[in-house]
């Protein structure tokens, strides 16, 4: 069971979050009851990297990065939990981290997905308006989908400012005109296909078309995104990450 320690600085923020789910959402006792054992539990694991790094105080929540965020799944994981069980408690702490950033938690960066994304890219005639809407968030980086260059969206938010982390995505297909193939429901992924991926690109900076006709080069890009709403995710988050720990790659959130 998760506990967290006395008078650890998260307590506050934690018992608002709990008060917000009981009041504003009408959650059951059992369901508060998990999101407290839940995040209590990630609470630990902090604690546990920060003494393994020399920090008695633990990781604080605020500074967490999207790298601890993945060896907690490993952590879990490896104590043989259910992927059902792994995704709730996953869950969990996105739902306590929305409830920061609500709450005035800085924003880190904004992406566009899906349908969206494929708007965007496609629009230009809307390219400025976004992009204003975007620089009004403040010292926020964009997130897109690899290629930024002639994208007429793209030059806008460059024009605004706005740092653009271009990223490759694993888990899903590219055209032979390097085109992001974007799926109406997110499948599951194959992980044997989706690490082959990664470590073609951190090696040569390319990725292979869907069709095997080609391979398409992304020589900007310096992230990979994998999505979390496939039914396999957690498998293919593990399979992304080892390809890139044998390529003697660190995993870290990127930052301006």
């Amino acid at each position: 069971m998760g506990q967290f320690r006395e008078g650890s600085p998260v307590d506050t923020s934690v018992t608002e979050f709990l008060e917000f789910l009981a009041v504003e959402k009408g959650a059951s006792g059992n369901t508060i009851a998990a999101y407290r054992n839940d995040l209590g539990q990630m609470e630990e694991f902090l604690s546990s990297v920060g003494k393994q790094n020399g920090n008695g105080a633990g990781v604080p929540w605020l500074a967490i990065n999207q790298n601890q965020v993945f060896e907690y799944i490993l952590h879990l994981k490896a104590q043989s939990y259910a992927e059902a069980t792994v995704a709730r408690k996953v869950a969990a702490v996105k739902s306590f981290f929305s409830f920061l950033q609500a709450e005035g938690m800085q924003l880190h960066h904004i992406k566009a997905h899906g349908a969206f994304f494929a708007f965007l890219r496609d629009e230009p005639a809307v390219a400025d308006a976004v992009a204003k809407a975007i620089a009004a968030f403040g010292d926020v980086m964009l997130y897109w989908p690899a290629p930024a260059e002639g994208v007429a969206f793209c030059d806008a938010v460059l024009a605004q400012g706005i740092e653009i982390v271009e990223e490759i995505y694993p888990d899903l297909t590219y055209a032979p005109d390097g085109r992001l193939v974007i799926e109406r429901h997110k499948q599951a992924a194959d992980p044997g296909f989706a690490a082959a991926q990664v470590r073609q690109f951190l090696e040569d900076g390319t990725v292979m078309a869907n069709d095997g006709s080609t391979r398409i080069s992304f020589p900007d890009a310096r992230s990979a995104c994998v999505h979390g709403d496939a039914t396999n995710a957690v498998a293919v988050a593990e399979a992304v990450g080892a390809a890139a720990r044998a390529a003697g790659r660190e995993l870290a959130a990127v930052t301006p």
